[in-house]
């Protein structure tokens, strides 16, 4: 194991959270984490709620002296709450986690036994743990990818961007650089404060394994459409932000038809009812419905109904919260891009096809011809 200066031993917990006054208990879990020898560990709760009251665990802790609390003026959102943890706090090494998560009792020593044996490290990236699929929705987040980064440091040993619900930084890595605010509740500040980070002082974020925390099914597993939506505004500022990683693409189903609906004006003019052109757009929505089954069938297996049906509607919402951001900011050009989230370097960037996309591009042909014709 690597040497490692005595001014090194210090971690910060940062626990932003809208929220502390009802997961009081999951954040006195956290201030109760077994602690390493000689490591000096500081936890920070940075409450983004102006008006709601300290709860008498939480109060407790504070009187102890084990958790220092801040409270926003105002609710100002998840990036300027952990950029006012970094001001406040002050250890070399800071690990950010959310307040809704049941943390590992060993994680903070696998955190710095991480530290140790890699201290030359720019960050570590724990595991995620989101619990199995408990009705056809969680399953259709599962199948949509929607837990795969959570747990991307059980198979790789380096990451290109920790998730922020468990993440570490090196201090004197970081320097001036902090979340950005354009992002909103939509979600992506991690992956650009990544990006940031690397450009700025290179290094390798290390997967850490073996530091494991659970995350509850957001909305207990409830349907819910809007993470999904929000997410995929979050990739229009991460291409804005960082264009290298952005790559040409032909327009998904959801683009297809707000172009459709542009031209109905011309399609009218050139003597196409408007419901033979509404008709082509319902091809095209029943057409990529269906592809999106024969597509995902082979590697996901046998599903039912309702499950296919979720899986295809959170599809449809990441790409109708993208246009969304596009069409709100003016980004037209947006259309034909996607952002690469798996930060790839040398991935080609233009235009590619496949099976899929000549099948939708036929479909589309094809009702053209037998809606329009006349």
């Amino acid at each position: 194991m690597k040497q490692i200066s005595n001014d090194s031993l210090s971690l910060d917990v940062i626990i932003p959270s809208y929220r502390f006054d009802q997961n009081d208990q999951l954040i006195a879990a956290i201030v109760s984490l077994a602690q390493p020898k000689d490591w000096n560990i500081q936890f920070y709760l940075i409450a983004d709620h102006p008006i709601a009251a300290i709860p008498a665990t939480i109060q407790q802790l504070i009187d102890d002296g084990r958790l220092h609390f801040y409270r926003n003026e105002s609710n100002r959102g998840l990036s300027y709450t952990r950029n006012r943890g970094i001001e406040l706090s002050s250890g070399e090494w800071i690990l950010f986690l959310d307040d809704d998560i049941l943390p590992a009792p060993d994680l903070l020593l696998q955190f710095t036994n991480a530290i140790l044996k890699e201290p030359a490290a720019t960050a570590f990236g724990g595991v995620v743990k989101l619990p199995a699929p408990v009705n056809d929705f969680t399953q259709a987040l599962t199948d949509a990818g929607y837990t795969h980064f959570f747990q991307l440091a059980t198979i790789e040993k380096e990451l290109s961007w920790p998730v922020g619900a468990c993440m570490m930084y090196r201090r004197s890595r970081i320097g001036g650089i902090r979340f950005s605010e354009l992002f909103g509740k939509d979600g992506g500040e991690e992956v650009d404060f990544a990006i940031q980070v690397k450009n700025e002082f290179e290094g390798r974020i290390i997967a850490v394994p073996a530091a494991v925390i659970e995350h509850p099914w957001w909305h207990d597993g409830r349907p819910d459409f809007s993470r999904p939506f929000r997410y995929s505004r979050g990739n229009y500022w991460l291409i804005r932000r960082h264009p290298s990683f952005a790559q040409w693409r032909f327009c998904n189903t959801t683009e297809m038809i707000f172009l459709l609906l542009l031209l109905t004006p011309l399609s009218y003019m050139a003597g196409v009812s408007i419901i033979n052109w509404l008709g082509i757009m319902a091809c095209l929505i029943v057409a990529d419905a269906i592809l999106y089954v024969i597509k995902h069938s082979k590697d996901k297996g046998s599903r039912s109904l309702k499950q296919w049906g979720y899986g295809w509607l959170v599809k449809m919402a990441e790409q109708l919260g993208y246009l969304t951001a596009c069409l709100q900011y003016g980004y037209l050009q947006g259309l034909w891009q996607k952002f690469d989230i798996e930060l790839r370097p040398g991935r080609k960037r233009h235009f590619h096809t496949n099976r899929w996309v000549w099948a939708k591009m036929g479909v589309l042909f094809l009702s053209f011809f037998l809606l329009c014709r006349g």
